[in-house]
């Protein structure tokens, strides 16, 4: 069975979308790399299990794309409810960058 952009589905059915061979990013092939490099390889982003086996989004890709653990959503609610919630989400990198930037504003309005 052939899962989205050329990747195949493990041997064991993992729900977690890891597949078999080489996913065709296309134009995205460089950004993907580059965050699985930070991250974690990349999930298929689609699943045949929509109505008629169409495929939809797989609800590991947004978990991935967000830079968070496998399952760390997905394995507690849902599919539609854990792609709201990692689509409503913050990215961890970015809380960190954004955080520290607002921590040192912060140092220097109560600098003595």
């Amino acid at each position: 069975m052939m899962y989205a952009l050329g990747a195949e589905l493990d041997d064991e059915g993992d729900r977690q979308g890891n597949v078999v061979g080489e996913a065709q990013w296309g134009e995205y092939e460089p950004v993907v790399r580059r965050w699985e490099a930070i991250t974690r390889p990349a999930p298929a982003p689609t699943l045949p299990d929509g109505k008629n086996e169409n495929h939809r989004l797989a609800s590991v890709f947004p978990e991935w794309m967000m830079g968070y653990p496998a399952g760390w959503v997905t394995d507690i609610i849902a599919r539609n409810p854990a792609i709201k919630a990692c689509g409503n989400g913050v990215v961890p990198q970015q809380a960190y960058a954004g955080l520290g930037v607002l921590w040192s504003r912060v140092r220097e309005a109560v600098a003595p």
